[in-house]
């Protein structure tokens, strides 16, 4: 199995997420870890994925090659500036570097996997994946029953 590291920030909190994936990508377990509350298993839900409407309307910005380094690893990325219009008409800007030697895990786009996420009023960083992950979280062994 494949691991996966991705960390939240929220104005203060911190949430921590350890991902192991099946062959096929998707989740098979999943830890949490919620500012100072102990880690806790999350019930993994595979829901089908949903045709995109016509909200939200996403216009991009701007776009750049800009290397970004998370935890002492640096990522060859490719920077995307979007303004998002929910159907409300509320706009938000939101920022995001994509990385071909990343795979698709958290998200994706032709670009290749999602390093860093910079919205209003959230991060979203990858810490590690394969080898590099796992630092800050362990799983709990599996139990038998």
């Amino acid at each position: 199995p494949t691991l996966i590291e991705i960390e939240q920030r929220r104005g203060t909190l911190i949430s921590r997420w350890l991902q192991e994936l099946n062959a096929d990508g998707k989740v098979a377990r999943s830890l949490v870890v919620e500012g100072k509350r102990p880690p806790t298993e999350q019930e993994i839900i595979h829901r089908p994925t949903q045709p995109r409407g016509a909200w939200p309307k996403v216009e991009e910005l701007a776009r750049s090659a800009e290397p970004v380094t998370i935890e002492k690893r640096t990522y060859p990325a490719i920077r995307v500036e979007m303004m998002i219009t929910s159907e409300e008409g509320k706009v938000s800007v939101e920022t995001d570097w994509w990385c071909a030697d990343v795979p698709p895990f958290f998200a994706s786009s032709p670009s290749g996997g999602l390093v860093k996420r910079l919205q209003e009023s959230k991060t979203i960083l990858l810490i590690g994946f394969g080898k590099d992950a796992a630092k800050s979280l362990v799983f709990p062994p599996a139990s038998s029953q």
